[in-house]
């Protein structure tokens, strides 16, 4: 019977991973909005246009 109630969860260490990866990328996402905030828009479009020179 245990086992039947089992079959529809995902393993343990699946939601794990998926929480961390969750936390991760909210914590990329805070940090661009703090570096945003702090030094404003030149910084980004001077990164996106050095990756975009790199890349020819």
């Amino acid at each position: 019977m245990a086992a039947i109630a089992e079959q529809g969860r995902a393993p343990r260490w699946r939601s794990a991973a998926l929480v961390a990866l969750g936390m991760v990328a909210v914590a990329a996402l805070a940090a661009a909005l703090v570096l945003w905030a702090h030094y404003g828009t030149t910084v980004f479009f001077d990164l996106i246009a050095a990756g975009i020179a790199y890349c020819f």
